[in-house]
């Protein structure tokens, strides 16, 4: 016999055969159709945009980002059992960020409870992108408006490692970009090509090609990807910034031409 027979039959019938409490159908998470447990970031299993409550009036959610971009999250109702709304990413170091009015706060992704003041300053990948890279100068040689078939033209690149500096959040920021991949493309035929270095003037010859046939209003084109650094207030270990930058750079036109024969009599000189 059940011993527990008796206290059931005392119970209403909504909890004693109460079911789990559905999903609403309108709640999604934030990243995708995931469902729950596909994905965890410290004590937080689904990060939820649920239909309510509605997001903070004149709110801009975050553009489309991955989970390890992810550390910080605007969120509603208990700090102890917080809903998570957004994340809000690299906006939380913008200095135009405000918190919006009612029951908002920000928590990490250990589902703790965090202050916006004493979160450390990150360069974000969107602020790297945004920093005047020095792409440098392509340089061709022959530096001429028409150059031989035939022969070696040999480019290369004087973009060098260098420190650009910034202030977020009213802290000195210095960001070192370091040049890590030169993509050329030479066009006239030939195959585009990468190098990990930036070629260099004759004799040097890692940066070349030989056009075979004539053409005309030809460029070289270069795109150089980048790598960043950063230091705040000039103090402590360079720290990597996630992701690269690229930038983009082209020679003056010119053409191709083939270099004319001519018979002549006599012997040539010497020298």
């Amino acid at each position: 016999m059940n011993p527990f027979g008796p206290l059931l039959l005392l119970l209403p019938m909504s909890l004693a055969f109460a079911p789990a409490e559905p999903v609403p159908q309108d709640e999604t998470d934030f990243f995708g159709s995931v469902g729950a447990g596909e994905w965890q970031v410290g004590g937080i299993e689904r990060v939820t945009r649920p239909a309510q409550p509605a997001k903070p009036v004149g709110w801009q959610p975050q553009a489309p980002v991955t989970i390890d971009d992810c550390s910080v999250f605007l969120a509603t109702g208990s700090r102890e059992e917080p809903r998570i709304l957004d994340c809000v990413g690299a906006e939380i170091r913008a200095a135009s960020f405000e918190m919006p009015p009612g029951n908002y706060f920000l928590v990490n992704a250990a589902g703790e409870v965090v202050d916006r003041a004493a979160l450390p300053v990150v360069v974000t990948l969107a602020e790297f992108r945004a920093l005047p890279i020095q792409g440098g100068q392509l340089v061709m040689q022959p530096a001429a408006q028409q150059v031989l078939i035939n022969i070696e033209t040999i480019a290369y690149s004087t973009a060098r490692t260098h420190v650009l500096n910034t202030t977020i959040l009213g802290t000195p920021v210095a960001v070192r970009a370091t040049p890590i991949e030169w993509a050329w493309d030479f066009g006239g035929g030939t195959a585009p090509f990468v190098t990990t270095g930036p070629g260099g003037p004759y004799p040097d010859l890692d940066v070349s090609r030989v056009y075979r046939r004539v053409h005309r209003d030809l460029a070289i084109g270069l795109t150089i990807t980048w790598a960043g650094e950063y230091r705040v207030n000039n103090a402590g270990p360079w720290l990597p910034i996630a992701g690269t930058t690229t930038t983009s750079s082209a020679s003056a036109p010119f053409e191709t031409v083939e270099a004319p024969a001519r018979l002549v009599t006599g012997t040539l000189p010497e020298g």
